[in-house]
């Protein structure tokens, strides 16, 4: 069986101390592409990043696992190898 590599971006909710001091997102996200809009005079342009896959920050860990994780978890069982990285 061959698969290709899928590289999936997840956008962190606001920690507690960044709603605090009224931090606002800059991230946006629409179907696969997210958009980070600069807030300083030194990045004026926004950037867009294209994924395989973009999740919200009320995405559940249960649906990047279905998208992602099971199909590995499944052909890791009948044989083949598998690597799932994620960075924090």
């Amino acid at each position: 069986m061959e698969t290709n590599i899928k590289v999936a971006v997840r956008c962190r909710p606001m920690s507690n101390s960044e709603v605090k001091r009224g931090c606002d997102s800059v991230i946006q996200m629409k179907d696969n592409t997210v958009t980070i809009n600069a807030k300083n005079a030194k990045e004026a342009e926004a950037k867009s990043f294209t994924f395989d896959h973009c999740y919200y920050t009320d995405t559940t860990q249960a649906q990047v696992f279905d998208d992602l994780g099971k199909n590995v978890v499944y052909q890791g069982i009948d044989g083949f190898n598998g690597t799932v990285f994620a960075c924090k």
